[in-house]
C-alpha cells in the first residue's frame, strides 16, 4: 500500500528492468489473493509481516545463492550502471573505487573511465555530488545538528564535511541552512548550470 503505485503494480517494472534481481514481496495485508498475485506478477518469494528475522535472512541466503548470473556475465555498460545504482543507494557509506571494481573483476582505473564516458565524471566526483545532494537533504531538518549530518553521511568529524561541503556547493553548511534557495542560486551561477 504505497502511494501512487502498489507493490504488486511495481514488481512487473522492476523484473523487466532488472530481470536477474530477486525480489521478495512483504505485507501487512496478507491472503492468498496477494500470494497468488505476487507470484504472478513473477515475486520470487513472499513474506508477511510481521516477520522472524531468522526466517529473513535464510530466505536471503537461499535466493542470493540461487543466482544464476556472475558478474563475468554483465557488460561495462552493466556495471558502470550498477556501480552508479550503489553510489545513489550508499550516501552513508564510505565506499572505495576499487571495492566496486573487485566486485565486477575489473580495475579501477577501467571502471573509472568508463563511468566518466557514460556520465561525464569521475566515480570519485559523482560520489561527493551524491553525498552533497543528501547533505542538503539532511540540513532542510533544523533538528539534525552538522556533527549528526556528518555522521550519517559517513564523514569522520564535521570540519571534513564542512571543507568538503563549502568546496562543492560554494557556502558553509550553516550558510546553506539559513538560506538553501539563495545558496542554491549562487552555486549553479558560480558552476554556469543556473537556467
Amino acid at each position: 500500500v504505497m502511494p501512487a503505485i502498489s507493490g504488486i503494480e511495481l514488481l512487473p517494472l522492476i523484473k523487466s528492468r532488472y530481470p536477474e534481481l530477486k525480489v521478495v514481496v512483504m505485507t501487512a495485508y496478507g491472503s492468498k489473493e496477494v500470494v497468488v498475485e505476487a507470484l504472478r506478477a513473477d515475486a520470487d518469494d513472499y513474506l508477511e509481516k510481521p516477520f522472524d528475522i531468522v526466517k529473513v535472512r535464510r530466505l536471503i541466503e537461499r535466493l542470493i545463492g540461487s543466482r544464476d548470473i556472475s558478474s563475468a556475465a554483465l557488460t561495462i555498460e552493466d556495471k558502470v550502471a550498477w556501480a552508479k545504482e550503489f553510489l545513489d543507494r550508499t550516501t552513508d557509506r564510505i565506499v572505495r573505487v576499487k571495492d566496486i571494481a573487485d566486485e565486477f573483476g575489473v580495475s579501477s582505473k577501467y571502471l573509472s573511465e568508463n563511468f566518466k564516458k557514460r556520465y561525464g565524471c569521475s566515480i570519485t566526483r559523482y560520489r561527493i555530488r551524491c553525498r552533497t545532494q543528501a547533505a542538503c537533504r539532511l540540513l532542510e531538518d533544523q533538528q539534525l545538528t552538522l556533527v549528526k549530518i556528518a555522521y550519517r553521511l559517513g564523514y569522520g568529524n564535521v570540519e571534513t564535511f564542512t571543507k568538503v561541503f563549502k568546496k562543492y556547493v560554494g557556502v558553509t553548511p550553516s550558510v546553506y541552512r539559513q538560506n538553501p534557495s539563495a545558496a542554491r542560486r549562487n552555486n549553479e551561477a558560480a558552476q554556469g548550470t543556473g537556467d
